[in-house]
């Protein structure tokens, strides 16, 4: 039980992450104030990429897959 506790506080690790990151763009970009549907997108981004890593994912990698999200799916998203 204690095995899956920890994988799913890494994949919402993982959600934690990307909607951080994705704030953190916004505002170096240049957008002074981030609006909800821009955090609500990046919410999305999360769904699309860790759902298929609910479970299986470890705190620190759950980390990683929330920032490589984050960056792949606004530079989707802008350009």
């Amino acid at each position: 039980m204690a095995k899956n506790t920890r994988q799913q506080q890494g994949s919402n690790l993982s959600a934690s992450f990307l909607v951080v990151i994705w704030l953190i763009i916004e505002w170096t970009k240049g957008n002074k104030y981030p609006t909800f549907i821009r955090l609500m997108t990046g919410a999305v981004a999360r769904l699309l990429t860790t759902t298929l890593a609910v479970g299986f994912t470890s705190m620190h990698v759950g980390a990683l897959i929330g920032i490589r999200a984050a960056l792949s799916c606004y530079a989707a998203v802008k350009f």
